[in-house]
């Protein structure tokens, strides 16, 4: 597939110095019906990544120059249908050490594709490629010192709280023994024979 121009003159055999003023005809060849399509590599990414990285290079056999790519992703066996089509041109795909990026996929299995658009137009897609997001299990937080700092607190403020009581308890219980020998050893309640109250001086 390339487009060609020429330039025709009309000369004498006799004298070629002499040749009449050139036309133009241009025209172009048809597109070839044998193309290469293109070898993806889906490179494995490490758990818990959200993407997933594609790597091709171009073809040798295309229809003149290439201009740029198309990239296609689809989900299977998920619950919300996901597809993504990328257009990057060469020079991007050049620029990128011939790698492109699918971010920012949830956690499933994915089929990717491409293909070249050349000057003739788009080659047929790549065959179908499987790629996977790996879900990984957060790592769980190790709460046993939170767990333990609030239970030394907790039974720290129970012993407080129990000491309290015992100190108001032996203090009420203290106070209270002190005032009974005064009712029951009062000496005003006593009356001697001569009359006198035998008081006890305290």
């Amino acid at each position: 597939y390339t487009y060609y121009t020429f330039q025709l003159f009309a000369c004498s055999a006799d004298e070629l110095e002499f040749c009449s003023a050139y036309s133009i005809y241009s025209d172009r060849t048809a597109p070839s019906p044998v193309v290469g399509t293109l070898t993806l590599t889906v490179i494995k990414q490490p758990e818990g990544s959200s993407n997933i990285v594609l790597t091709f290079t171009e073809p040798i056999l295309v229809n003149g120059a290439v201009v740029a790519y198309n990239i296609e992703l689809k989900s299977i066996a998920q619950t919300v249908s996901v597809e993504r089509r990328e257009c990057i041109t060469r020079l991007q795909h050049e620029q990128a050490g011939g790698r492109y990026v699918f971010g920012n996929l949830t956690a499933g299995e994915y089929m990717v594709r491409a293909r070249v658009i050349s000057l003739a137009g788009p080659a047929p897609f790549s065959d179908w490629y499987f790629a996977e997001v790996v879900w990984r299990e957060p790592p769980k937080e190790d709460n046993s010192v939170r767990n333990g700092l609030i239970t030394f607190g907790v039974l720290l403020g129970l012993s407080v709280v129990l000491i309290g009581l015992y100190a108001a308890y032996h203090r009420f219980k203290t106070h209270h023994d002190d005032k009974a020998p005064l009712v029951e050893d009062d000496g005003n309640a006593l009356v001697d024979e001569d009359g006198f109250v035998d008081c006890a001086l305290r």
